[in-house]
């Protein structure tokens, strides 16, 4: 195009539009894999930590995107 010689090339295409389209397939297919449900943990009176952790622990591996609130309500430190 600038010079007046002629200069081999080759031609390609990454395909972008098939990339995206890939991409939004994948999204969807995340959508329904992925659990949206909520869980908090905490305690009402006198529970022990190790209880807290385990429940929240099994909630963890079952997927489940779970907070601990572990907070002793009236203890004086």
């Amino acid at each position: 195009m600038f010079s007046r010689g002629q200069i081999p090339s080759t031609g390609g295409s990454i395909g972008i539009e098939r990339i995206f389209n890939i991409l939004e397939m994948r999204a969807e297919k995340e959508k329904e894999i992925l659990n949206p449900t909520f869980a908090y943990v905490g305690s009402v009176g006198k529970v022990e930590q190790g209880q807290i952790f385990k429940v929240t622990n099994w909630l963890w591996d079952s997927k489940i995107r779970t907070e601990i609130f572990y907070d002793q309500i009236g203890s004086k430190e």
